[in-house]
């Protein structure tokens, strides 16, 4: 019983938050959509879609090499963890096409490490000169 009163009470708060424009503090509908969007009926799940195209909507700054490689990276896409650390996402550009195995989500120590997310391996040097040295002077901020 508490649950479903629980329940119930979060859903008429995310519909009455729904209806508020700048609600994006606390537990509003920008946080229930992130944890619970497939619950939603189709009018929440429509402005939860809407909210994350506009939060998701990437902003690419391309980067090229001294031996002409090139790779995108997403500047909403860099988030700042409290220890210091930061994450951004690439996208090495080879050819016309779009592979979406050239996308990678890196992980930064900001203090001249980092390591690949996606593949999941070991934390590397990153050169300060180098690409990824570049990347993570971006990714961190400095």
């Amino acid at each position: 019983m508490k649950r479903l009163v629980a329940v119930t009470f979060l859903l008429v708060a995310i519909a009455t938050a729904a209806r508020a424009e700048d609600v994006y503090a606390g537990v509003g509908p920008a946080t229930y959509c992130l944890w619970n969007r497939t619950g939603l009926p189709a009018a929440q799940q429509r402005i939860c879609a809407a909210r994350n195209q506009k939060a998701a909507a990437p902003s690419w700054r391309t980067i090229e090499a001294d031996n002409g490689a090139v790779v995108r990276i997403d500047l909403n896409s860099i988030f700042h963890y409290s220890n210091g650390t930061a994450d951004i996402v690439t996208y090495a550009m080879e050819g016309d096409r779009y592979n979406p195995e050239n996308q990678r989500k890196l992980w930064f120590d900001c203090h001249g490490h980092y390591r690949d997310e996606t593949a999941g391996g070991p934390t590397l040097y990153a050169p300060p000169r180098s690409m990824v040295g570049r990347i993570s002077d971006i990714a961190c901020g400095h």
